[in-house]
């Protein structure tokens, strides 16, 4: 993190209400922009995380904090999903003052493009864990609330259209039908085929090369991958997408439990795989 940044960086913090990754190197809400003279911080935070971080940001800035020299602190926030955001980040390393990543493995894979500055001041900033979003009534009928179900459950009725529509009751399309964030660009695709690999082989420890091609693995990822008929941008839009179109659009997507809360409305449920997630 740039030492001229670090003591006004504390202060935005400080109005972050929940205990998101922040990693520093070195729009806000309907205000006019930024004063003259201000002193800027340019916030590069992931999609799930925009709907909280536009309230703190406008909230930080209408409070006019100052410098030790009596500049006007002004934060910018640009929203980016984490893997674009690293391709930005390496062909510009100033696009970003503080950095909000959806997990520590995105800064891995910036300091793996020879970017290290970020990964030497990262403090957890919110956590929210990586779920299965599935409507209500579908839950049920899978046994929701009362019986477990886990990322290997849910590949089983994906690869299985009979065993689909035996515990679904043949009222859900002729089989399950499904999205999650692409793996590319977010944390919450990565993290879905990451939980998937481990499931597939009971651990908890890193996924390594050989586990990926362990032919349980294959099986595993390719079973739940059957039903997903295409990946979404991030968690944050398909959330939205899953309420506007309703369950004949989609059964089940991945996504962050946040994502529920803010868009589900007591329709989408949220299932906490029994094998367990990534926050």
């Amino acid at each position: 993190m740039k030492q001229r940044h670090l003591r006004y960086l504390f202060l935005f913090f400080a109005f972050l209400a929940l205990p998101a990754l922040a990693c520093g190197f070195g729009s806000d809400g309907d205000d006019d922009g930024p004063p003259r003279n201000a002193a800027m911080v340019n916030v590069l935070a992931s999609s799930s995380l925009e709907p909280w971080l536009q309230t703190a940001v406008s909230e930080f800035n209408a409070s006019e904090q100052e410098t030790g020299s009596g500049q006007t602190i002004y934060v910018q926030l640009a929203i980016a999903e984490s893997g674009q955001a690293v391709g930005d980040i390496v062909a510009d390393p100033s696009t970003a003052s503080v950095w909000i990543p959806e997990s520590d493995v995105w800064v891995d894979i910036l300091a793996d493009q020879g970017l290290q500055e970020f990964a030497e001041d990262c403090t957890s900033v919110a956590e929210s864990p990586l779920v299965i979003g599935m409507w209500r009534p579908i839950a049920e009928k899978l046994g929701w609330p009362g019986l477990p179900l886990g990322w290997l459950d849910i590949g089983s009725l994906a690869a299985d259209p009979s065993a689909w529509s035996y515990y679904s009751g043949g009222e859900y399309g002729d089989s399950l039908r499904m999205s999650h964030a692409h793996p590319g660009l977010s944390g919450a695709g990565t993290g879905t085929l990451l939980a998937i690999v481990q499931a597939a082989q009971s651990k908890t420890d890193s996924v390594t090369p050989d586990d990926i091609s362990q032919p349980i693995v294959q099986a595993s990822v390719g079973a739940f991958e059957s039903a997903v008929s295409s990946f979404n941008s991030n968690s944050e839009n398909l959330g939205k997408t899953m309420i506007e179109r309703g369950p004949g659009y989609l059964g089940a997507g991945v996504m962050y439990e946040s994502t529920i809360v803010q868009h589900g409305g007591g329709e989408l449920v949220a299932i906490y795989p029994l094998e367990g997630t990534f926050m």
